[in-house]
């Protein structure tokens, strides 16, 4: 549309009234700042103050329809002469659909933040080069740094040399056929101990398959990785006194299953580990007492 610099409308075209509901004689009798709601009118001002020193301006603002419905719209207004006279040139584009698409995006990324940071796990997201796009609280918890250590850093330095190739060869490997997978690798400790971490990534594709990021679900398991190491040791001290023993020791479970025997056992009854079983114990008995 086309307006003075007082605000009275000079010309409209169709789409306008499509987007007002006004016809065109009632658009011309209209003044441009009665178009916006009170609390629009600081903007309108701000507007006019700038095209009037810069010659153009681009901006949001919400305008009401004669049925009193307010819509947002984009405008890109410039200044020139018609006879000698100054106007202003106002492009105008209905934007409601896309703003109430942001406010819902916007609501649901709130939402999906405040149960992130709600987890007692860690979660990331971060690019295919490693570096971290987001964390939540509890990530930040356990390396003990703030967001602003972390984001737009990569997540590498926080994982022992020996170990990174097998965790970059893994995330690597995710494509939209196999999007997720689990592993388990060491971390440095913010006190410089060394720990285990078991991680569930998730490749994140577009609607074309082409890679966006990922997103990472860890947990520490290094009680678990400690018992399992203190299990290992156990059973190999019981292994070395088991099969260093002089005397035949045999296993049996409690329907007298054979299990295992010790080098000794096996000596006494002239078997191999692989031959030896139960009904040759019976056997033997039996001819024994015959």
């Amino acid at each position: 549309f086309l307006h003075d610099f007082e605000g009275n409308i000079i010309d409209v075209n169709q789409k306008v009234l499509g987007y007002f509901g006004y016809t065109k004689p009632e658009m011309l009798a209209t003044k441009i700042p009665l178009l916006h709601p009170p609390e629009a009118l600081t903007k309108y001002k701000w507007a006019f103050e700038t095209i009037t020193r810069y010659g153009f301006v681009n901006f949001e603002i919400d305008f009401i329809k004669k049925n009193g419905e307010v819509f947002t719209a984009e405008v890109s207004s410039s200044f020139f002469k018609i006879d000698g006279k100054q106007v202003v040139q106002g492009i105008v584009r209905d934007i409601t659909d896309r703003k109430q698409a942001e406010e819902a995006l916007s609501e649901s990324e709130k939402r999906y933040r405040a149960v992130v940071e709600s987890q007692s796990e860690m979660i990331c997201r971060f690019f295919p080069d490693g570096t971290l796009t987001f964390v939540n609280e509890a990530y930040c918890r356990y390396f003990d740094k703030g967001r602003e250590e972390l984001i737009e850093h990569k997540f590498m330095p926080l994982i022992p040399e020996s170990d990174q190739d097998k965790v970059f060869e893994s995330i690597a490997s995710l494509n939209p056929n196999t999007p997720e997978i689990t592993h388990e690798h060491r971390v440095f400790a913010p006190n410089g101990e060394i720990c285990w971490h078991k991680w569930t990534n998730r490749a994140i594709f577009d609607d074309q398959n082409n890679l966006m990021e990922y997103q990472a679900v860890g947990w520490d398991i290094t009680k678990r990785k400690q018992a399992e190491e203190k299990l290992r040791e156990s059973e190999e001290k019981y292994r070395g006194i088991f099969d260093e023993s002089i005397a035949a020791v045999y296993l049996f479970d409690e329907k007298k299953n054979f299990l295992d025997s010790n080098q000794a056992g096996l000596d006494l009854l002239g078997y191999s580990r692989e031959r030896i079983k139960i009904p040759f114990l019976k056997n033997s008995s039996k001819e024994r007492r015959s």
